[in-house]
């Protein structure tokens, strides 16, 4: 709830269905335990300067609602609170040329919705749809990615593997994003080794879209004390503070008038984000909603770095852990072979490297520490376990 009050930036209602092991004794007045639920989100929302009730109660199938029920009335969920949705697919329909249908609806965190529909040629697109202003500005971040890939001629042979731009729009206050869906699915475990294909393809985006530039006064600014400032700022105490002002002093020092390849980075670059068709090869590359041009080398690589035995529910974030140790060992940096032709492809300067790998991490938080940070897990392995080794190290 409080998640949903603040990053909704202005005031709206929050429908709260109480599903898991609360059951109905009378109308209005849902029980856990024998303690009435309503009581509870009355008290959680008075605490965060809004008021709660209880309004209607709710027949599910699985995840949907399939009937309300309200002041006595029942009404069936195909008749009631869809006809926003329906109006908007019938508006996005119009950018995309053809009557779509609504297939499948996912609501995920930030206030994004991702509606996956199909027209009657079985094309099938994606419309994004923005609740907040975080998941508004990653949508035309997502968006105009696209179609900066879409519209050079240069990346003829790369665009194919991203998902297509077809039009934006506004509706009822929601602001919507269309674009073509791929097909495949994640690539399988291999053991903890490369995607061949996937480093192969960030390899080639970031050779035909480099820029090379002086890190000067200006391009410090942007790329290493502008994310700093920003995870600084959400951090808000006087340790962290002192190892991000460390971590500026280091990286600053590692790149200062060093001529760097900046490119079209993804800013996502998982496994999760790369499709695979049956045969294993790469069919497309999704989410680029955190994506950024002129942006440093190397970052895209360093998510897509195999980490062998990493998993979500581990106490430490292990991706994190392994990037240290390419810090602590640059040399493992050389001896992988997809690392070191990447490197050379790029022409990264060696010198560069640790303060790049730091950024990485820097950039990480800084495009999502805003919509995390009362994710107290996240924020424990992400930011404050990362400042801790970091803050021993860099003395060092």
């Amino acid at each position: 709830l409080r998640e949903a009050v603040r990053t909704a930036g202005i005031a709206r209602n929050v429908l709260i269905v109480c599903r898991h092991r609360y059951l109905p004794r009378q109308r209005g007045a849902w029980r856990e335990y024998g303690r009435p639920s309503a009581d509870r989100w009355i008290e959680i929302a008075a605490q965060l300067g809004t008021t709660a009730s209880p309004v209607a109660g709710v027949s599910l199938d699985g995840d949907r609602i399939t009937h309300l029920t309200q002041a006595g009335e029942t009404r069936s969920a195909s008749t009631a609170a869809t006809t926003v949705l329906d109006e908007l697919i019938a508006d996005a329909s119009r950018a995309a040329g053809s009557t779509l249908r609504i297939d499948a609806v996912q609501v995920r965190k930030i206030g994004k919705t991702a509606v996956f529909v199909s027209d009657a040629s079985q094309r099938r697109f994606i419309v994004r749809i923005t609740r907040t202003p975080i998941a508004r500005s990653r949508a035309c971040r997502n968006y105009d990615a696209l179609a900066s890939l879409h519209s050079s001629a240069a990346l003829e042979s790369l665009r194919t593997l991203a998902p297509a731009p077809i039009g934006r729009g506004s509706y009822g206050g929601y602001s919507y994003f269309v674009e073509s869906c791929l097909t495949g699915s994640t690539r399988p475990d291999t053991r903890g080794g490369w995607s061949t294909a996937a480093a192969d393809y960030i390899t080639a985006l970031h050779g035909a879209t480099q820029r090379r530039d002086s890190m000067n006064g200006d391009t410090i600014g942007r790329l290493v004390q502008a994310p700093i400032a920003c995870v600084e700022q959400a951090c808000g105490t006087a340790d962290a503070t002192q190892v991000l002002r460390q971590v500026e002093r280091a990286c600053t020092a590692m790149l200062r008038d060093r001529t760097m390849p900046l490119v079209l980075a993804h800013g996502d670059y998982t496994e999760s984000n790369c499709l695979f068709d049956s045969d294993g090869r790469l069919s497309g590359v999704v989410d680029w909603e955190v994506s950024a041009q002129d942006a440093l080398p190397f970052l895209d690589l360093l998510q897509l770095m195999p980490v062998p035995g990493e998993v979500s529910t581990a106490p430490r974030w292990q991706r994190f852990d392994a990037w240290m140790q390419l810090i602590e060992r640059p040399q493992q940096v050389s001896a992988d072979p997809v690392m070191a032709r990447y490197v050379q492809a790029l022409d990264v300067p060696a010198p560069a490297i640790p303060a790049l790998i730091l950024l990485q991490w820097i950039t990480h938080l800084a495009d999502r520490i805003e919509a995390r940070r009362d994710d107290e897990r996240w924020m424990r392995l992400r930011v404050w376990q990362p400042l801790e080794s970091v803050g021993a190290f860099l003395p060092n």
